[in-house]
């Protein structure tokens, strides 16, 4: 027995299958222009002004890599040269980053996808236009996908989700048609870019087709689900064959990387709790990312993963749903997706969450609120049948009206609980709880949509249900629109945010690479990582959750940019091929001065040095107080001296409080209304546990002159401890600030630097005047494990004696008979992404060290022959060389990702021929009955 074109179960309206035509493609065309427009009207805020969707990691991370080229597969700009071809986040393979010709266009086109797979998904399930366009919309415009909209590759990989349920489907029909559009979902979800989004995608699906196959063979027979299980397989099995090369890329970076193994404590951040799941109903409760009506955000950490709004309206529409096919098989699928998204978002909250944290690949990721992506499609599908259902008069007015007050009453008690334990923000708004939008504009939204969704169940017409539709979209943007992208400002132009600075000339020519210190904690700059990718300047870290286990072992860097304050004669800036030092050079810890609430031993004072030569004009303290409460505003808790070099005072300024510090918790619920001093400028703000605490900056203006050190005085009889975060100076030459150190530190031998270089950011540049080159021959060899070698290039040359131009460290034992004397030499030919030519010479055998970052990728030649790479120094490539001169190329050419592009075509070519099957097996069954008609 065959499977019929149209089963009992899928509530479809109509009876038959359209043929395709070209009206039905243009119809679809027609929607998509209308899903266009729609975007670019809701996010006309930004566009109109040039300004990009790229908020957080989309300004530092996925923009500077949007602007690579694709063609490119090394790049040599982040990490001392990075495999770009392996990180699936940067798209680089991905079709529609090939099409979009600009970062705002790509953008959007994630919420134009997801809308049109939410809109496919529900019309084949539900047979109603109208419901399914209700799903699309709330699927692509929910606080998941906006809340993400600075994670470009998780709402791209998500908006593929519906794509692949939809394929799945339409598989059921009996036809390799859907099989062949299925596979090529399935790959667009992988190349999307986020490998969780990609296997929570492909899981649920594959769920979705278990399912499905129980239900063909419960109507059916098993023959029939076995056919229908062998058409997945392949759709599965193909999809993953063309999206090979992205595929072998993750697995061979991730394995390497620092993320390789998590644990619980990583695999449960980013994770609901009970109490957070409020935000499902009232989005903005502890308030959101910008200057808008709700506050700034003082909720659990952080916000855009936790956002899984999906409107008022949903659950409304998807009590219905249940309601009118409770008696259902298929409907419980998707009620199961709603339960096990919202549980699975809790992380290890609950049993289930610890379970998934063994298990093999899910196991190894982190934020366990992506999981809601399950919750807001399944939920958007069950409005889509609540939509159906009323309109197609599939409910009876008491099912209607049941339904209607189940969900009141469910929203009623989401209300009660809100007001029961309300969040310190709220409870610090000044005209109470019942006036602060987070809490009312989601009580006149239920108000509202319940008097609506009653109007339109009294009386069913499309009239009335268009109100209803336009108060879902209103609802979910009550949310979406008010969200980071709307404020974190970058107005674009032809290399990228106009408010970068272009960095010196000599910084890009390629020559030797520049690290920033503590570049982690700049605001997006022209040096921050990634962000020096717009402009070709070369930095020996990076911005990526892929970065390099090996790599981040020997330097001390970190996925976010960090790297360890080493002396500055150290031999690891000699191996990184580092020219250029930004930042400051010193590190300030921070200072606990003056006892009281708690402090064990009272510290009455902190020296900083400044460095020699330094003609300051001008002084800053980020500092802040606790227990300080009573402190009125004016009261001095400090001095802060400025000495001169033979001990004279130059200047004493006053620390007060107020103006210059205060305190920590200004915010706290207990201290509103009680603390006696204003508040003063913050500096930075921080997650204290429900509340943002905040260091303050004191700004002082001084003659300008040559000090030797700053020195902080608690004031006698101070109470209120006082902790000094940093302090920094301005040179008035240069108008560059630096951080100082305190005195007290460990000494960091003088480097041998440059004065700053002259530019328009605001951060000092300095060039090493012992750096050498990128390319050298080394004629000694020394065996050593990692952290070995690690701790060797981190310390000081003058304490280990090591000198990286005339010995390689190797992990493996390295002989070099008659090898190499002095005066060896490696001359650099020609050099881009991903290829080197060096020209050597030497009196015997030796090693070409290449300061670029090893990976197993790369191949070595000279002359035609194949010569090894090996890891050199731990991190380089080195080359074992021959005596006389020679030509070496070097070229990143990984035979494994070049298999998996064979692999990827040859399987397009197969779903081409299938695809093309599938047309004319389906035109020659119309045309046969056409002619028995």
């Amino acid at each position: 027995m065959s499977a019929p074109q149209q089963t009992r179960w899928t509530y479809a309206a109509r009876g038959d299958e359209t043929p395709r035509s070209k009206w039905r493609i243009g119809t679809w065309l027609l929607l998509a222009l209308c899903f266009i427009a729609f975007y670019a009207i809701y996010f006309s805020p930004a566009l109109l002004k040039h300004v990009l969707l790229a908020p957080g990691d989309g300004e530092i991370y996925y923009l500077p890599l949007f602007r690579l080229p694709i063609t490119e597969f090394w790049n040599d700009l982040i990490l001392s040269g990075y495999p770009v071809a392996f990180d699936i986040q940067a798209m680089t393979l991905y079709p529609l980053r090939w099409l979009s010709p600009t970062f705002n266009t790509l953008v959007i086109s994630a919420y134009v996808v997801a809308a049109l797979g939410m809109y496919g998904l529900c019309r084949k399930l539900t047979g109603s236009r109208l419901g399914a366009l209700t799903g699309a919309l709330v699927a692509s415009g929910s606080g998941f996908m906006l809340g993400h909209l600075g994670h470009l590759t998780i709402i791209h990989a998500a908006a593929w989700m519906p794509w692949v349920l939809w394929a799945v489907l339409a598989a059921r029909d009996a036809s390799w048609r859907p099989v062949a559009l299925g596979a090529a979902a399935v790959a667009m979800c992988v190349y999307g870019g986020h490998p969780q989004l990609t296997v929570i995608s492909l899981l649920f699906s594959g769920s979705y087709a278990l399912f499905l196959a129980a239900a063909t063979a419960r109507e059916f027979d098993w023959n029939v689900a076995l056919r229908y299980l062998l058409r997945i397989t392949v759709l599965f099995a193909a999809g993953l064959l063309v999206a090979a090369p992205a595929l072998v890329g993750l697995l061979d970076s991730a394995g390497q990387s620092v993320r390789a193994a998590w644990s619980i404590n990583d695999f449960a951040s980013f994770s609901h709790d009970f109490l957070s799941l409020r935000l499902l109903w009232f989005p903005n409760l502890y308030g959101v990312y910008g200057p808008g009506p709700y506050g700034y955000y003082s909720g659990p950490f952080n916000l855009t993963e936790l956002a899984l709004y999906a409107g008022i309206g949903s659950w409304m529409l998807a009590s219905l749903a249940v309601i009118a096919f409770h008696r259902k098989f298929a409907i419980w699928f998707w009620v199961g997706g709603v339960v096990m998204g919202l549980l699975l978002a809790l992380g290890t909250a609950t049993p289930l969450g610890e379970l998934v944290y063994r298990l093999p690949v899910l196991g190894k990721f982190r934020a366990q609120a992506r999981f809601g992506w399950i919750l807001i499609v399944s939920l958007s599908v069950l409005a889509a049948y609540g939509v159906a259902a009323v309109m197609g008069g599939r409910l009876q007015a008491r099912g209607r009206w049941g339904a209607w007050i189940v969900s009141l009453v469910g929203l009623s008690l989401v209300a009660a609980s809100v007001m029961a334990a309300l969040p310190g923000n709220v409870l610090a708004h000044a005209g109470g709880a019942l006036s602060a939008p987070n809490v009312v504009i989601p009580l006149v939204l239920i108000a509202a949509t319940a008097l609506l969704c009653a109007f339109w169940l009294h009386r069913p017409g499309h009239g009335r249900f268009a109100m209803l539709l336009v108060l879902l979209v209103l609802d979910l943007a009550s949310f979406g629109y008010y969200h980071d992208w709307k404020y974190s400002i970058a107005v674009a132009d032809s290399v990228g945010p106009a408010r970068y600075a272009p960095p010196p000339p000599a910084l890009t020519r390629g020559d030797g690479r520049v690290l920033p210190f503590g570049a982690n904690e700049w605001p997006a700059q022209t040096l921050r990582p990634n962000v020096n990718m717009h402009f070709g300047v070369p930095s020996a870290i990076g911005y990526g959750p892929l970065l390099s286990a090996r790599y981040a072992q020997v330097t001390g860097t970190d996925p976010t940019g960090s790297f360890p304050r080493v002396p500055l004669d150290a031999p690891i800036l000699d191996v990184l091929g580092v020219r250029w030092i930004a930042g400051d050079l010193a590190n300030s810890d921070p200072q606990l001065l003056g006892g009281g609430c708690g402090v064990a031993v009272p510290k009455d004072s902190a020296a900083f040095v400044v460095p020699e030569g330094t003609q300051v004009d001008q002084v800053r303290v980020v500092s802040h107080m606790a227990c300080s409460e009573a402190l009125k505003d004016g009261t001095p808790v400090a001095m802060l001296d400025v000495i001169a070099a033979d001990g004279a005072k130059l200047a004493a300024l006053p620390v007060e409080v107020g103006r210059d510090t205060g305190e920590w918790a200004h915010d706290r619920i207990d201290l509103v209304g009680v603390i006696a001093h204003r508040r003063p400028q913050v500096a930075d703000s921080f997650d204290a546990g429900g509340f943002q605490g905040h260091n303050y900056e004191g700004a002082w203006t001084v003659e300008p002159g040559f000090p030797a050190r700053l020195k902080i005085n608690i004031v006698p009889g101070g109470k209120a401890p006082l902790k000094v975060v940093q302090v920094q100076v301005r040179d008035a030459r240069s108008g560059m600030w630096q951080s100082l150190a305190s005195a007290d530190a460990s000494a960091v031998r003088p480097p041998a630097l440059s004065p700053p270089l002259a530019w328009g950011g605001e951060t000092a540049i300095r060039e090493r005047h012992d750096y050498r080159s990128m390319a050298w021959v080394v004629c000694k060899t020394q065996q050593a494990d990692l952290p070995t070698i690690a701790k060797i290039l981190s310390a000081s040359r003058s304490d280990t004696g090591f000198d990286p131009f005339e010995t390689v460290l190797t992990e493996k034992r390295l002989i070099l008979p008659n090898a190499c004397q002095h005066g060896a030499s490696a001359d650099i030919v020609e050099r881009r992404n991903g290829y080197w030519r060096i020209r050597t010479q030497t009196n015997g055998p030796g090693v070409l060290v290449v300061s670029s970052a090893y990976h197993h990728g790369w191949v070595a030649e000279m002359g035609g022959r194949s010569l090894s790479v090996i890891p050199a120094d731990g991190i380089l490539l080195g080359v074992p060389v021959g005596t006389g001169s020679h030509e070496i190329v070097l070229r990143f050419r990984p035979r494994n990702f070049t298999v998996a592009l064979w692999v990827s075509g040859a399987t397009l070519a197969s779903l081409a021929v299938m695809l093309a099957w599938g047309f004319r097996r389906r035109r020659e069954g119309i045309q046969t009955k056409q002619g028995q008609s």
